[in-house]
């Protein structure tokens, strides 16, 4: 089977993938079409909405230096932002 040496427009990653399975046109490899996740879904209730800002040593988001919405997640996860989550 043939393999197409592919290089990352952005990264400059070079990958061979083999020319049958070669579907995408636009030049970037897996890691550059990475997106952050918008929510989580765990399979119970409402999904998890993970912080994309600051966070402190013990991993609790921040802004501006302060705690945003301290309290404990009734979800297990530190960075969850959803309102339903955080019990005060």
């Amino acid at each position: 089977m043939d393999e197409q040496k592919i290089v990352c427009v952005r990264c400059g990653q070079v990958s061979f993938v083999p020319l049958d399975k070669r579907k995408r046109k636009d030049g970037l490899c897996f890691s550059c079409r990475m997106r952050p996740a918008k929510t989580i879904s765990y399979g119970f209730g409402k999904p998890c909405k993970p912080w994309g800002g600051e966070f402190d040593p013990d991993d609790n988001p921040l802004v501006d230096g302060e705690l945003f919405m301290p309290g404990e997640r009734i979800c297990g996860h530190k960075d969850c932002v959803e309102v339903e989550h955080c019990r005060v």
